[in-house]
């Protein structure tokens, strides 16, 4: 996954006290049936049949060792129904439910496509974020 230029710029205005950043309550994981851009757009979430943001809260992750983070427990999106949410390519991290801004991204290891009865599952250490030089 790669860190878009606004969670980029949020954390480097942060740590030179440009500006103070205030974590999000909750990060959402959203799906993207389009390939992302760094700025945040080209995302093409799913809408309707039961699509919404997984929330996750801080006991979803598993505190950061060696500069990366990674998921501690399955992650489970609601159903599909009554229809499906085409083929999902993209995982996406949100600071909101809806709207906000996209803080990271990264393509799926195999595309999925979700029909009418599936649930998106992220496994444990299914998704790990690292921060490098």
């Amino acid at each position: 996954m790669g860190l878009t230029t606004f969670a980029r710029n949020a954390l480097l205005n942060h740590l030179f006290g440009k500006s103070t950043y205030t974590a999000p309550t909750h990060v959402y994981l959203g799906l993207s049936t389009t390939t992302p851009t760094a700025n945040g757009s080209n995302i093409t979430e799913p809408t309707g049949n039961g699509y919404v943001r997984r929330q996750t809260s801080p006991s979803d992750w598993v505190a950061a060792t060696a500069s990366s983070v990674t998921t501690a427990g399955d992650l489970i999106f609601a159903t599909a129904t009554p229809l499906s949410w085409g083929t999902v390519t993209y995982g996406l991290l949100y600071d909101a439910e809806t709207g906000g801004n996209c803080l990271d991204f990264g393509e799926l290891t195999t595309p999925r496509t979700i029909v009418a009865g599936d649930a998106f599952i992220v496994r444990a250490g299914g998704i790990t974020l690292s921060i490098t030089a």
